[in-house]
């Protein structure tokens, strides 16, 4: 899939990347590393030197809430880091605006009958990315 392609069809969280190693790809406008399949590679049909991008829909963030850090539960895979972030109520969902530490926006989404209260005053500094689409 190709950057404009995963815009059209609503991945507005997209970063370029730099390979690390064959399973690791540093998101760069995000600051984080990403472990990256021989399966994603293979699903993208194109050599890792055509991959310049990864993107992530709002929907495939987990945000960690209440006590229990999120890198402890994924192995610190895949995890974004944010300092502050901003609560949007849409008509099906709740849009949050993660700031990142380098002032990097991403947004993530989260069910509509998710309890603002609650999510106000407990949600952690961490992301996790539970998918990710590597883009050429």
């Amino acid at each position: 899939m190709s950057v404009e392609q995963a815009l059209l069809v609503g991945c507005n969280n997209i970063s370029e990347v730099k390979w690390q190693d064959k399973h690791h790809v540093l998101a760069v406008e995000w600051d984080s590393v990403f472990e990256v399949t021989d399966e994603q590679i293979e699903q993208t049909a194109m050599d890792m030197d055509d991959i310049s991008h990864i993107g992530v829909f709002p929907q495939d963030i987990i945000i960690s809430v209440g006590k229990a850090k999120t890198a402890l539960v994924y192995n610190d895979k895949n995890i974004i880091r944010i300092k502050d972030y901003k609560m949007i109520e849409e008509l099906k969902s709740w849009e949050v605006l993660c700031k990142l530490n380098n002032d990097s926006i991403i947004y993530a989404s989260l069910p509509r009958h998710t309890e603002a209260n609650m999510l106000s005053k407990n949600i952690n500094d961490e992301l996790y990315i539970k998918n990710f689409y590597l883009l050429g």
